[in-house]
Parts: structure tokens; sequence; C-alpha cells
């Protein structure tokens, strides 16, 4: 009794400890550095990946603007072609899926009110997408192409106050969504703000900065589906509730029409765009191999990276590393992207100043004035050279050196990223069971090839958060679960294991007062040749298995 008492107690885990009759035997710390550094791993790997989705994405898109020299003007097509494929890749794979699974499981058609809605919604999302990453991303400078993909959270912040206003309850994270739809509309006013004041009278430049904001919109109606089902719970509106229910009774017929919706859309944008924009489809086949070897790895590293960063991104959550595996990774990306874009250009820049001995002083203008003079230098030898210039020329329409200049595009910059963090600050709190199902997890099946990081933070599931500190989880039906043994000619060992994993069930289960547990179990052992004949006795009598299992159970529970 004295040794039971000054034994250490460890917190009861199910999926992890061993009978006590062996803890003694365990690795703990071992286990516990495993456990630590793949944690590491998956966190790496998810930042890592997401940094090389976004980088590789406005890489193609800083290549589709005028006026670079890494892929000249006649070959742009070619750029704007591989942004399509990032947009709808994750729509083939969704297509694949769901034609799969309404193949092989119970698939119901929706009504007719649910597909016009979905699909009106798929078709707004798809076109916004479209137009402004393949129209209207091209003729913006290199840091607002970074940070206005983190202006899509603007209607999902707004819904978020909606439905927390709607739930009658305090909520933790009301003002929390207030601030970061402030902060959004804030971005959007600098941004708007600085494009005019450097060019009032630029009806082209007005078009393309009036594109930028109507699309980043239409994109915030892609995660309507995670707010409305909570708005219908505290609605008591019939049309809402029966719609909610529509929609996951017929999922995969919904999905294979809304993949090929936007599969539809995207190429009708982009086929009307490429002639509008005076571009020609028949030089794409005389592009060099050169330059076909940097659009084939560029794109390829963008397709690759966003599949597996969601992979990865969904098995964090499912190992119940939620804050360390990835919402904390995918914040940091889109700050990890920014420096690595714009730290190249700083250096180059402070590099040529150097160059000049003092002889000559120059400010951020006359550089870009030089820049335009070097991009004109066939393209020979690295190509990172190449890509830092034709950046440093998406930003040369602005004058970075006016202390303005570069106030309004930081200001906008951080209040789009502020946004998006207090818009999802929400993950932090986020109830979860130990490997749930990924639809449980994330409201839509798959991701945006061209918002990394903004996909997978808006897509997880939204909840009321209330004032209370303690976690609700969703009540389970109750389970009961029969354990069944065959015993024939067992070794003692073999006996003592089964009846230790029995007791250890029945001594951990979840017990509470007053209430039933929602798993309760029976176990049952089957004897094949439990009797024996004894000679010179009467009737039949056990034999010795059967009084060692008796004898086990006897000194397992004293």
């Amino acid at each position: 009794m004295e040794e039971e008492r000054n034994m250490p107690k460890r917190p009861w885990d199910t999926c992890q400890e061993v009978p006590v009759i062996e803890d003694e035997q365990t690795p703990w710390k071992m286990i516990r550095l495993l456990r630590f550094i793949s944690l590491c791993i998956v966190a790496v790997i998810v930042f890592g990946l997401a940094l090389c989705s976004k980088t590789s994405f406005l890489l193609l898109i800083t290549l589709a603007s005028e006026g670079t020299k890494t892929l000249p003007d006649g070959q742009k097509p070619v750029a704007l072609l591989c942004i399509s494929c990032s947009l709808i890749a994750s729509s083939m794979l969704l297509l694949l899926k769901s034609i799969w699974k309404a193949c092989y499981k119970t698939s119901k058609l929706p009504r007719k009110t649910t597909f016009a809605l979905v699909l009106f919604f798929e078709f707004i999302v798809s076109l916004g997408a479209a137009i402004l990453t393949i129209v209207a991303m091209p003729h913006l400078d290199i840091v607002t192409n970074m940070t206005i993909l983190n202006g899509v959270v603007v209607l999902s912040a707004l819904l978020q106050v909606v439905t927390q206003c709607t739930a009658k309850e305090r909520n933790r994270f009301l003002a929390p969504s207030i601030t970061a739809f402030i902060l959004i509309m804030l971005g959007y006013v600098l941004f708007l703000t600085l494009y005019i004041m450097k060019d009032p009278t630029g009806i082209k430049r007005g078009i393309w900065v009036g594109l930028a904001v109507g699309g980043a919109f239409l994109v915030s109606f892609n995660w309507w589906e995670n707010y409305l089902r909570l708005i219908s719970e505290n609605s008591s509106s019939v049309f809402l509730k029966e719609l909610c229910k529509d929609v996951r009774r017929s999922q995969n017929m919904l999905h294979i029409l809304s993949s090929l919706l936007r599969i539809v859309v995207t190429a009708c944008v982009l086929g009307a765009y490429v002639p509008l924009a005076k571009m020609d489809w028949d030089i794409v086949t005389s592009i060099p191999r050169r330059e076909t070897r940097i659009i084939a790895i560029i794109i390829g590293v963008q397709l690759v990276s966003s599949a597996l960063c969601h992979w990865f991104a969904v098995a964090a959550c499912k190992m119940h590393a939620l804050r360390r595996c990835f919402i904390l990774p995918l914040y940091l990306a889109s700050l990890a992207v920014m420096a690595l874009l714009i730290i190249p250009v700083i250096v180059y820049y402070q590099d040529y100043r150097i160059s000049l001995n003092g002889t000559e002083s120059i400010n951020f203008t006359g550089y870009c004035n030089v820049v335009v003079d070097g991009r004109n230098q066939s393209l020979n030898g690295s190509v990172f050279p190449h890509l830092v210039l034709d950046v440093t020329h998406t930003l040369c329409f602005l004058d970075m050196s006016k202390i303005t200049d570069i106030g309004m595009l930081t200001g906008s910059a951080v209040s789009w990223w502020l946004g998006l963090v207090l818009a999802t600050v929400h993950l932090w709190n986020l109830s979860l069971y130990r490997i749930q199902r990924t639809q449980d997890l994330f409201i839509r099946r798959l991701y945006e090839g061209g918002f990394m990081e903004q996909s997978l933070l808006l897509n997880a599931r939204f909840d009321i958060q209330t004032n209370e500190k303690q976690k609700k989880f969703r009540p389970l039906d109750p389970v009961k679960v029969f354990l069944c043994a065959t015993m024939w000619h067992e070794t003692y060992d073999e006996m003592m294991k089964i009846i230790i994993s029995i007791f250890r069930l029945d001594k951990y289960r979840p017990k509470k007062e007053g209430e039933t547990s929602d798993v309760t179990f029976e176990g049952h052992i089957y004897f094949d040749d439990a009797f024996s004949d004894v000679p010179g006795s009467r009737g039949r009598h056990v034999n010795e298995y059967a009084e060692m299992l008796v004898e086990i159970i006897r000194e397992v529970y004293r």
C-alpha cells in the first residue's frame, strides 16, 4: 500500500498509456521526445509548404505583369494559363473525389432552390477569384499582391459579427470580429487612396484597382456555409434550416456541379481576357526551352506544395496540434513570404548604392530607371537576379523614397494581416476530438490554390465561443461494446494480458456521479475444452486452464 501511495499519478489517456503492470518498462521520456520532434516536423512542413505555395503563386503573377523580362510580353498568356491552373487544381481534385464517392456511395440530388443558391455563390466566387488573380493582380505591386489576399476575409468577419449577434449568449470573440472587419475596410481605404493619389487621371489604373477590390469581395463569399449553419440554428427560419440540411444531404452532387462550374468560369475569364488585352495565343507555341523550364518549375512547385500543405494541415488538426502545427505556421507564412520577396529587393538596391562608391546619391526612382536598363539584357546565367529585378519593377509605380507612399502601403498590408488574425482568433479555442473526421474539421472539402493560408484558416469550423472557461463538447450517444475472447490452452502470460486489459477498461472508463457513461462494455470469455474427465470421480471437472484463469482473475483483482 505504501508503494502504491508513492507511485506518481499520470493522466489517463486510452490512446497512449499501457497497462499499469508494465509502466516501469515504458520509456516515457523517449515517447515525449519523439512526440515533440514529430510536432516540430509537421509544423515546419506546413510552414514551408505554405511558403512555397504562396511564393510560387506570386511569382506567376509577377511573370504575368507588364514589362517583366523573365518572360517576354508575347509569352504572358502562358503565365496567365498557369495562374488559372493554380485556381482550378483543387476543383479538379474535388471533382474526381466527388465522382468516386457518387459512384460507390449514396448520393442524392439537391432541391432546385439549394441547387440554384449554391451554384450562384460558386459562380460569383470563381468569377471573383479569376478577376482578382488573372486580370487585376498583374497590374499591382508585389506588396499589395501579397497582402490583398488577406482582404478576402472581409465578409467572413462581417458574418461572424452577425452570427454572434443572433446567438442568445455572451460571446467572447464579438469584439475581435468587429475589429477585424474595421481593419480590413481600413486596408481597402488606404489601398484605394494610395493608387488614386499616385495617378488621379489614370482610367486604366483605376479599373485595375476597382477590379481588385471587387474580386476580393466576391471571393469572400467562399465560406458562407460556415456561418449559415449557425445562423440557421439560432434562427426560426424554416427555409434556412431546410437549406443547410439539404446541402449536407446532397454534398457529392453539389461538389460535382460546383467544381465543373468553377472550371468553366475560370476558363471563360482567361479566354476572354487574353484577346481583350491584345495578347495572342499563337506565340505560346514558340516559347524558348529556358523560359519553358522556368514556368514548369514554378507551376509544379505551386501545385504540389498546395496539395501537400492541405494534407499536412489536416493531419496537424487530427494530431490535436491545432495551435502549434496549424494556426501559428499559417500566420507566419504570410510574413515569411513578405520577407522572402522584399529583402532581396532591398539588398540589391543597397548593393547598387554601395557600388557607386559615394560619387552619386540615387533614390528608388533613379534605381528603377537602372532596373529597366539592366533588365534589357538577355536571360543568361542565374534566374534569381532577373526575378528580383522583375519584383522590383512592380514597385516602381510607387515612390518608395516618400514616407507617404511607404506609410500607406505598410498600413494597408498591416491592416489586412491583422484583420485575418483577428477574424480567425477563435481557432485558438476551438474544441476538437482526437482524430476527428475531416468533414467535421473543415466546411469545404479542399483548399483554394491561390489563397492557401486564408482558405485553410477560414475553412476551419466556426463555433460560438462563450465566456465560460470549460470546453463544451457535443454529447455523444451511449455506446455498448461487447468484448469477446476465445481461449484454448493459453499460457499464463497470455491470460494475464487479457484479464489486465479488461480490468483496466473498467477502472479507467469515464465515470461521472449521477450520470450514465457514454461507453459501457461487457466482457465474455469462451473456453474451448475447459473440462476434463477424472478417473474414479463423478461428473466432469474443470481442467488446469480454467483453474489458471480463475487464479489469474483473483490475482489481478487483488
